[in-house]
């Protein structure tokens, strides 16, 4: 059988945030929820939040979804990166998290997920929240046109925790800061 690629990855410390452990047999184990912390919960949150589904109009795909198996998962926020941050665009972006996150068979939808969506001019981000971005890299100057994505979920378990923190910049890759425990 041919081989069609290969990928480095450094999983020294962690790896990806800590997100990557090698198996005896050196495969990749998944993440898993523990009483502790739900870290797989959170990383499906986060890539639930980033990926784009397919959008179709008038029976036309305008945008292919980045999942081809299921292609109605995601909340299709990554193609409003760059726009003009407005008060529509603000909502728009709010909702579609919000329908995205009813779709995980995790999450309790009442008490509805807690979501802010805020520009990053504004002085209603959290110290906490912009210290984190600012240290996983981000300029202030960067954050300053961005949009800053963070709430709290209550899980089937009735425990509330935090949603990973997803920021926007005005171009660019998109900022994930996935919460501690």
């Amino acid at each position: 059988m041919p081989q069609v690629g290969t990928v480095d990855i450094d999983i020294s410390n962690g790896g990806y945030g800590g997100t990557f452990t090698l198996a005896d047999n050196g495969d990749l184990l998944l993440a898993v929820d523990t009483i502790v912390a739900p870290t797989a919960t959170l990383e499906r949150m986060a890539r639930l939040i980033l990926t784009n589904a397919a959008i179709v109009l008038y029976g036309v795909t305008v945008s292919e979804a980045d999942d081809i198996f299921n292609d109605w998962y995601g909340s299709s926020i990554r193609p409003l990166i760059g726009q003009m941050i407005t008060a529509v665009l603000i909502s728009t972006i709010k909702a579609q998290i919000l329908a995205a996150l009813t779709t995980d068979p995790n999450l309790v939808q009442s008490p509805a997920p807690t979501l802010y969506v805020i520009a990053g001019n504004s002085s209603s981000i959290p110290a906490q929240i912009w210290q984190a971005v600012l240290q996983a890299g981000a300029s202030a100057q960067v954050l300053q046109a961005a949009i800053f994505i963070f709430g709290t979920v209550t899980l089937v378990t009735n425990r509330q925790v935090p949603l990973p923190t997803v920021v926007l910049p005005a171009s660019g890759t998109p900022i994930i800061i996935m919460p501690t425990s």
